[in-house]
């Protein structure tokens, strides 16, 4: 949820993804292309019982299918903020969430349960 977000800035990441691919034609076309197809394997069930958000629940990015969503919804992301005008900031604030996270698998829970586990989170 964008207002789940941690830190004072945690909203700005999310909101500035779904602004990017909402408002830009060709940043929507292109994630319309790549979540249909996964999109569709949740059946006719709604959350939560479908398997794709059960997939997700369990293993967030650490699933190669929503792994690879996500990649490509980020990175359509960054390309499209300049199109719609973002800031450098806020494109900067996209492209450090994208490294430390997405690309890696991980999410910003993975940053709570280190000290726990000593583990980094997923990769």
């Amino acid at each position: 949820m964008i207002d789940a977000q941690s830190g004072e800035d945690g909203w700005i990441v999310p909101l500035a993804v779904t602004v990017a691919l909402f408002d830009d034609p060709e940043a929507a076309e292109t994630v319309y292309r790549v979540v249909k197809p996964l999109a569709e394997t949740a059946g006719a069930r709604p959350a939560p019982g479908n398997p794709l958000w059960r997939a997700a629940a369990r293993h967030g990015l650490a699933d190669p299918e929503l792994r690879t969503a996500a990649v490509s919804c980020f990175t359509t992301a960054l390309d499209a903020l300049p199109r719609i005008g973002a800031s450098p900031a806020i494109t900067a604030a996209v492209a450090a969430f994208t490294d430390r996270y997405v690309l890696r698998g991980r999410c910003p829970a993975d940053d709570l349960l280190a000290p726990l586990t000593g583990k980094e989170g997923r990769s």
